[in-house]
């Protein structure tokens, strides 16, 4: 089953947290570099307490957006194996990995992470992975913390932009890379603190196909922030959930001002799209189309991590584009 098969299931419970093992014998092992808590550490992940045995050097990712925040964490070259089934021919999971052969474009089975013997997984969730074989391998397990609300946890807290600081800082201090995960934070702070915010209050609404559904995103999303942070009000912002399956009668009748069409590269462009959006029944009567406000948004950018702050300038550009 695809990943956005599972997300768009509900996606299973907190059963994400510790994982695990250490490396194939043809990949060396990463030099560790600066200081680093004393192990065996303590991390708050996902409203559980997760044990850290010994300082990560081997890790798996699945999903792009732990290949993001490793990567600015300065722990790329730590990864000896990394799944993602977007196939996103822009995604970190091919381009940030010291070791690019060792990416993956499928759903990784309990016996696919165990092979790579890593000593920590971090992931958007593991689905097909057992749990409890992993953590008899020895390994810990981490979700990317703004995708913690997606597997049942109830955990509420969103998709934040100060929650992408914090994952780069925390595996930052377990990698003993400190300097370049703060590096990365502040010039990320940087880039957000220098996109011009709208002040003049302007609705707006995102929304995606998942096949056939038209579906949009309420205050738990990342696109949440992001509509915060240039002073837009998302007109779903009273659904405290990440991904709504919406009907089109109520986005019509919250009728936004600016409409930001996510899509899925390589199989799907803005042009795509927005073509089928436009083709749904009565959208045409909305400020966003009349006006032709209508912003494209590639999926990899709507989600909690690095990639999120390109997106907000993403946004920023189009928002500029339709106001010139």
């Amino acid at each position: 089953m695809s990943r956005l098969s599972r997300i768009w299931a509900g996606l299973i419970a907190l059963m994400l947290l510790p994982l695990a093992a250490c490396s194939s014998s043809t990949t060396p092992t990463p030099t560790v570099q600066g200081s680093a808590p004393a192990f065996p550490t303590t991390v708050q992940n996902c409203g559980q307490q997760v044990t850290i045995a010994r300082q990560p050097k081997r890790i798996v990712t699945i999903g792009y957006e732990s290949v993001e925040i490793i990567n600015a964490a300065g722990g790329a070259n730590r990864i000896v194996g990394t799944f993602d089934n977007t196939k996103d021919p822009n995604s970190p999971a091919f381009t940030a990995v010291s070791h690019p052969e060792l990416a993956s474009d499928k759903d990784p089975s309990t016996e696919d992470v165990i092979a790579l013997r890593p000593d920590l997984v971090v992931s958007y969730g593991l689905f097909d992975v057992n749990l409890a074989s992993l953590q008899q391998a020895g390994a810990a397990s981490l979700i990317v913390s703004g995708l913690c609300g997606q597997h049942g946890g109830g955990i509420g807290h969103g998709a934040t932009f100060d929650g992408i600081y914090n994952d780069i800082e925390t595996f930052g201090r377990l990698f003993g890379t400190q300097p370049q995960a703060q590096a990365a934070v502040e010039q990320l702070k940087q880039r957000v603190a220098a996109v011009k915010k709208d002040t003049s209050g302007k609705t707006a609404a995102q929304g995606y196909f998942y096949g056939t559904t038209f579906t949009t995103s309420g205050n738990q999303s990342m696109l949440q922030s992001q509509f915060d942070a240039l002073g837009l009000k998302n007109v779903f912002s009273d659904v405290a959930k990440d991904f709504i399956e919406s009907n089109t009668e109520e986005l019509i009748k919250r009728d936004p001002q600016i409409m930001v069409l996510t899509y899925y590269l390589p199989d799907e462009t803005f042009e795509l799209a927005k073509a089928k959006f436009l083709a749904l029944p009565g959208v045409k009567d909305m400020q966003a189309v009349r006006n032709n406000q209508i912003i494209g948004l590639p999926y990899s950018q709507t989600q909690p991590t690095v990639s999120a702050v390109t997106g907000l300038e993403t946004i920023a550009k189009g928002l500029q584009a339709a106001s010139g």
